[in-house]
């Protein structure tokens, strides 16, 4: 990769790009010395003295901040030798053009010069900038955490040799798959740019037979063509070795449970157990291959989109913000609702406490993502908004993770309430936020295993039992200062 780019640059354009291989190699080994200092600081702090981390965490200090001078010179290197090659290759590329006879300029070939000109030669100068780096990374620091790891623990570097064959094996494995990939998505795009140069000169021909409305054959089949080749390329390119489908995956093999009208179902079980998919399942977010989620009786699938998004609010816990202030994107929901309608919102939601403690208040802007709120007060948002909606359905996936235990206690006594007049469906991990739910169910490798109130599960001695108990156990834990 670098003799090719050093050929194309020239004896002169290349010392960039060889002193911008030298700084990455030297961020590469900081990396890998920087993770195998790891191991003499954790020995200090778990042994006896942690008083003897003080040398190590000053070297792994050092090692850190070398590591970030050479990678920051290392990635405006980068792109400076990327704009280089860039105009090179376009260079070269016009040179070319230019001693070709007029024959060679077919329909086919103007379309792969033009693609090549275009984005191939984003791709090449995309190697210095974005690839040069973790190529570098993925041979060297390994290497060198292993051959450094030797002077600090013998038994933890030979464990890390252990695995360098089995790494070895599943890259030469992904490699030669992605490329098999790749040369069939290649494939697919230059013909689907022939038949996009070929629909556009035809244009006078297509509109005389009144062809524009219904597409263009060969267009549309090249086309599905390359979509084709790109979900190979992500569906069976990214994991490597493994073909995976959401869609062909059995995630619940037996479930069926009623949610009751007015009333609290808390959902819990082990992570992994496909609760958040029961939440994408109701507000049709995916459809079930096999049987059918109903809403009052009817298949979500079919009620409209529109009438179903009026009957469901959904909470999740990763909150996305717009760009905007708290107003604009609690109104999202309901951008008539009345300023009395706010107000009960952000009490329920306790957003109004936040709104008392930000300068600004409602005009206070969150910034893209939410990024100048904090976890909790970005959650508030996003329950606040899901209550303006007063869908008659509220669903709320983890939606007190980033709460404290003050307000989630305020919060839980403000979905009882809600329970009177809304069916609410409660994932949860921390069970003090279910113990009142109406019914329980248990949800594990796919199956509902229990169901019940909070006390008949807890009399029932099962897993849920087994959570509870874990939960009180941890209840009160507390960090201490380390005794001397």
């Amino acid at each position: 990769m670098e003799v090719v780019c050093c050929r194309v640059l020239g004896p002169e354009g290349s010392r960039p790009l060889n002193r911008l291989v030298l700084l990455q190699s030297g961020a590469a080994v900081l990396q890998g010395v920087a993770f195998a200092l790891l191991v003499p600081v954790l020995k200090a702090l778990l042994g006896t003295d942690p008083g003897d981390v003080w040398p190590w965490l000053a070297a792994f200090t050092g090692c850190v901040l070398a590591y970030a001078a050479l990678q920051g010179a290392a990635v405006s290197g980068g792109f400076t030798v990327g704009s280089q090659l860039s105009r090179v290759l376009h260079r070269r590329m016009a040179d070319q053009a230019l001693r070709l006879p007029l024959g060679w300029f077919t329909a086919g070939r103007t379309a792969e010069f033009s693609r090549l000109a275009g984005q191939n030669v984003i791709q090449v100068t995309s190697t210095p900038a974005h690839l040069l780096r973790p190529f570098l990374t993925s041979v060297l620091t390994p290497v060198t955490l292993v051959v450094a790891t030797f002077f600090f623990d013998v038994s933890t570097a030979l464990v890390l040799l252990a695995c360098v064959p089995v790494l070895f094996a599943v890259q030469q494995a992904s490699t030669a798959l992605m490329r098999r990939l790749a040369l069939g998505r290649d494939a697919a795009i230059g013909e689907s740019a022939d038949r996009v140069l070929e629909y556009t000169r035809n244009q006078p021909v297509l509109r005389a037979f009144g062809r524009t409305a219904e597409g263009y054959g060969a267009l549309d089949d090249a086309l599905a063509a390359e979509a084709r080749s790109d979900r190979r390329l992500i569906v069976r390119g990214l994991p490597g070795l493994v073909s995976f489908t959401f869609a062909t995956r059995l995630v619940f093999a037996l479930l069926r449970a009623r949610l009751p009208e007015r009333g609290m179902t808390a959902l819990v079980g082990p992570s992994g157990a496909g609760k958040t998919t029961v939440a994408a399942l109701i507000a049709r977010f995916r459809d079930a291959t096999e049987g059918a989620v109903r809403v009052g009786g009817v298949d979500v699938r079919e009620i409209a989109a529109d009438d179903l998004a009026a009957h469901v609010s959904l909470v999740f816990q990763d909150v996305y913000l717009f760009d905007g202030t708290i107003e604009e994107n609690v109104r999202i929901a309901a951008p008539d609702a009345g300023p009395q309608e706010l107000a009960e919102a952000a009490a329920l939601s306790g957003l109004d406490r936040v709104i008392e403690e930000l300068p600004d208040g409602w005009d206070t802007k969150v910034g893209e993502g939410g990024a100048r709120l904090s976890g909790g007060q970005r959650q508030r948002v996003s329950i606040a908004r899901a209550l303006l909606k007063d869908a008659p359905i509220l669903v709320l996936d983890e939606a007190t993770a980033a709460l404290d235990q003050e307000y989630e206690a305020l919060f839980a006594e403000a979905v009882r309430t809600l329970a009177e007049r809304k069916t609410l469906l409660v994932i949860a991990h921390r069970l003090s936020t279910v113990v009142h739910a109406d019914q329980i169910l248990l949800l594990e490798d796919g199956e509902i295993t229990e169901r019940g109130t909070h006390d008949e599960l807890v009399t029932a001695g099962g897993t849920y039992a087994s959570f509870w108990e874990r939960r009180s156990r941890a209840h009160g834990w507390r960090l201490e200062a380390a005794r001397s």
